[in-house]
This record gives C-alpha cells, sequence and structure tokens, in this order.
C-alpha cells in the first residue's frame, strides 16, 4: 500500500488545523475527490475526511490475511479422491471427501495474530461514497461506508450497500483497549447471490439460489482459533430457489438405506434442487446449536436439529424426513424415513446412518412408517428389490433386537420403581417389553403362538 500517491486542492492553515477543500487524490490506482480536516491542536490529532471514491481495496492498508483454497482446486481433488474411491471394488458404499474448505494450521485454525494494535492518541472518522469496495475476495458497491476510530476503537458501518446482486447493511467493530480484542458484527443481508458470495467469502461454491438473512455476532481473540472459540451470537440464513451443488441428496438417501455411508459422496455434476434452505443457528463459545434447519425440494423434504462445532470443525446433527412422491392431480406426499439420519464427524466427512436406536422412543410409528415406505418403494421398484430392501431392513432390527428390548425393560423398571416399588416395577416393565417384542414380531411376519388348549375337566363318576 500508499504506493503511487498525487494529491492536489485548496489548503488552509490555521495555526494547527489544517483544512483540504476541492481535495483530488490518486492513490494506489484508486481516484478520489472531497474534503478533509487535520487538527494537532489537542493531546489527540483529530482526522475528519469526506471523499467519494471510484474504487477502494482494504487488502492494501489492512492486510490481506488467510484466505480459503480456491474452490476450483478443491474440486479436482474432491473429483479425483471419489473417481478413486469409486474404482476400490468393496461392498461398503464408496467414500468421497467433503466439499467444505479446511483452514490451515493448529486445530483447523490459524493461531497468527490477525487484529493490530489500534492507536489511541488518533480520532478519525472517514467518510465515504465508493462505487467498488473489495476486502479479500468479497466484492461491493456501490454505497456509503463510516470509518470511525477512537480510544483505541475501530468500526466500519455500511449503509444501503449493493452486494451480489441485493443488498446489505451492517457494522464491524473492534476493541483493542482490553486483555484480549473484542470484535463485533452485525449484517443484514436480502437478495444476495449464495454462490458467488459463499465461494468470495469462504471457498464455499456448494450452495446456490438468493440468500437473506442476518448475522449478530461477537468474539474475543486476535487469532483464527481465538475468535473461532469465543464466538457467541446469532446467524439466520434463508436460501430460497436454489441448489446443493455436488451432492445427490436423493441418492444419498438411498445409500444410507443400505448402510453407513462415509463421507458426502461429492460428485461435481451432482445437484438437489430446493425450494427453500432455512438454518438458524445460537452460537456459544464456537458451538453453533441448530435452532431450525429444513430444507423442501421437488424430491426431497428434510428437517433437522443438533450442532455444529465450529472450532474443532465437526457435525453432530440428525435429520428427519424423506422422498417426496408426487401422482398427477394430487398434492405431493413425503415417504419418510422411519428413524432419524445421524450425521456426525468431520464436517469434511462424516459419518451418515439411520439412528436405529431412534426406534426406543416410538417403536411402533417407526415400524409403520418403514412398512409404508417399502410399499410405496414397491410401485416403483421391482419386487426382488423390494423384498431385498425389507429383509436388509429385518435384519439390522433383529440383530438389535435383544440390546432394545434389554434397554427398554431397564429404563421403564427404574421410572416405574419410584412409583411401584422395586418387585411391581420389575413386574410391569417385562409387561411392556413383551408388548414392545409382539411389535417386532408382527413387523417380520411372525404369526404369535397360538394359546395351548385348556383340558376339559373330566366329568365327575356317577354315583
Amino acid at each position: 500500500g500508499l504506493g503511487a500517491f498525487s494529491l492536489s486542492g485548496a489548503v488552509e492553515a490555521t495555526g494547527p488545523v489544517l483544512t483540504l477543500k476541492k481535495l483530488k487524490m490518486r492513490l494506489d490506482g484508486s481516484n478520489a475527490q472531497g474534503s478533509a480536516r487535520l487538527d494537532m491542536s489537542g493531546k489527540v490529532t483529530a482526522i475528519a475526511v469526506a471523499l467519494g471514491v471510484d474504487r477502494l481495496v482494504t487488502d492494501t492498508y489492512l492486510g490481506s490475511g488467510a484466505t480459503a483454497a480456491p474452490a476450483g482446486a478443491r474440486g479436482k481433488a474432491a473429483k479425483a479422491a471419489g473417481q478413486k474411491d469409486r474404482r476400490a471394488a468393496s461392498g461398503t458404499p464408496p467414500v468421497a471427501p467433503a466439499p467444505f474448505p479446511v483452514a490451515a494450521g493448529a486445530g483447523g485454525w490459524s493461531a497468527a495474530p490477525m487484529v493490530p494494535d489500534l492507536p489511541s492518541n488518533v480520532r478519525a472518522d472517514v467518510r465515504v461514497s465508493v462505487n467498488t469496495l473489495r476486502h479479500r475476495r468479497l466484492k461491493m458497491g456501490p454505497g456509503a461506508v463510516r470509518f470511525v476510530l477512537r480510544d483505541g476503537r475501530f468500526s466500519a458501518t455500511l449503509d444501503k450497500m449493493a452486494f451480489y446482486g441485493g443488498a446489505m447493511a451492517g457494522k464491524l467493530a473492534l476493541r483493542t483497549t482490553g486483555k484480549k480484542p473484542q470484535t463485533t458484527a452485525t449484517f443484514r443481508f436480502n437478495g444476495v447471490s449464495a454462490r458467488p458470495f459463499l465461494t468470495d467469502l469462504a471457498g464455499f461454491d456448494y450452495v446456490s439460489g438468493k440468500l437473506s438473512g442476518e448475522v449478530d455476532v461477537k468474539t474475543l481473540g486476535r487469532s483464527q482459533l481465538e475468535m473461532v472459540g469465543n464466538l457467541t451470537g446469532l446467524a439466520n440464513l434463508n436460501f430460497r430457489q436454489g441448489k446443493v451443488h455436488g451432492i445427490d441428496l436423493v441418492k444419498l438417501l438411498e445409500l444410507v438405506q443400505k448402510g453407513i455411508v462415509s463421507g458426502w459422496q461429492f460428485d461435481e455434476n451432482a445437484t438437489t434442487d430446493f425450494v427453500e434452505l432455512v438454518a438458524k443457528f445460537m452460537i456459544v463459545d464456537g458451538i453453533a446449536g441448530v435452532r431450525h434447519l429444513s430444507m423442501k425440494g421437488p424430491l426431497v423434504e428434510v428437517v433437522g436439529k443438533g450442532e455444529v462445532d465450529l472450532l474443532r470443525q465437526r457435525l453432530d446433527l440428525s435429520f428427519n424426513g424423506g422422498l417426496v412422491k408426487r401422482k398427477a392431480g394430487q398434492e405431493a406426499a413425503v415417504l419418510k424415513i422411519p428413524v432419524p439420519l445421524v450425521v456426525k464427524g468431520p464436517w469434511q466427512s462424516p459419518k451418515i446412518y439411520p439412528d436405529i436406536a431412534g426406534i426406543l422412543k416410538d417403536p411402533k410409528a417407526a415400524l409403520e412408517q418403514l412398512q409404508g415406505l417399502l410399499r410405496a418403494m414397491g410401485g416403483k421398484k421391482p419386487a426382488a428389490r423390494l423384498d431385498k430392501a425389507r429383509e436388509a431392513v429385518k435384519r439390522k432390527i433383529k440383530a438389535n433386537a435383544g440390546k432394545v428390548e434389554r434397554k427398554v425393560e431397564k429404563k421403564v423398571q427404574r421410572q416405574l420403581e419410584k412409583v411401584l416399588g422395586d418387585e411391581q416395577a420389575a413386574e410391569t416393565a417385562k409387561k411392556a417389553t413383551r408388548q414392545m417384542k409382539k411389535l417386532l414380531d408382527s413387523f417380520f411376519g411372525k404369526k404369535p403362538k397360538a394359546p395351548r388348549p385348556v383340558p376339559e375337566p373330566t366329568p365327575a363318576p356317577a354315583q
């Protein structure tokens, strides 16, 4: 920064106060005009500037910092790894890497200081109307931005800034007077083109559509590692009329029904359309708890819950939902997956599998939904495939049936002991377990054993 520089205008000096009017300036390829005032009469130097600028690149003065790997490079690596996995002959679904950027440094985040100390002997108020503003890869404008520096505090306020086909407004504030720097950010955006924005922000080019939402967060620290670990606040995101690129969720749901899937099964040619994708998070100390997570589309509808560990870059989520079936002249029906799907592990390549333990909460409803799903599949799939799918699910449940029975009996008995006492609780728990076993037997097609015939009483001999 501070390269080629030229300045012209009318200068007025009154003691320690310097005023520049009709200011025209060229710096580092940017052209600006306006006015400025420099007051050095006190212990703290005061600067006031009002400018119109054609182009402003903040990296020149603030440093570009670390950025995520370009999306194209990650996409090629993911594709190559996915092809390698598909070539490997195995009885389990192939492993493919996630489309998520992986940060460098210890624990995935950089520990290098990135927040500078701010001077306490300078006060500045800079108002800029800018045609194009660029920070790292982010591009915005036209719009207005105000920079304020005062008592070791800095803020940048954006007002009605054109932003990736939509609009954005917000404020970024930094305080360095405490033991650790504090950063707060509040931004609201509407009608933003999601894919180019997320690509420039974090190298994430796997969701398209129109994005609206708000982010209100704060954190402490100088490095990425500290700032992510201390991050607290809210984030609400709403994507409309878009696509998930690189993942075929219909295919993924089919694979999950056969067993545990490793990774996102990334394929750069795959897409999943959606009408709406909503994600709302409450963030506490780097853990983003899901307040609401859902996707509605022509082929898939899901609702999720759980949390995202931003510091350790891990997912712990579960989803309910299923495939959408449509018939001419009828409303769409969702063929629900009978138990939740778990997505757990490193966000680059988590494990994805059905939560068979979820059957404990409502075994009857789960089995009924599963039977309905299999019947619905039978309308489109050959009978042989339907039978194969049915038998695979039966084996999964049957393999865990003993464990399920014991868990249910123990759990029920512990609760009943508090009210009925030990002996009566044990007997009642066994009855509850027998009822659940009847449900499982009915699913497997087992007929209940016929009661033993009661022998007729032998008539008493005649007297």
